[in-house]
């Protein structure tokens, strides 16, 4: 569902309010779980323009305790 919000046009009234709930939700997940690479690697950004991680990293997601 929100893959689609990043094909509307750019003139679309609504995109950047979509956007910003879309950043605050995976923030909210994030907030909940420790996230660290499965193996004893040291991830840096590749790329062109380091833009985004490896293409082989492996995430493993740890529920916090409150």
């Amino acid at each position: 569902m929100y893959a689609l919000v990043l094909l509307w046009d750019e003139d679309c009234v609504g995109r950047e309010l979509a956007l910003a709930q879309m950043k605050r939700r995976i923030a909210l997940i994030l907030a909940r779980f420790n996230v660290e690479p499965v193996d004893d690697c040291d991830p840096r950004p590749s790329g062109l323009f380091a833009t985004g991680p490896p293409s082989d990293l492996l995430v493993r997601f740890t529920k916090l305790t409150v």
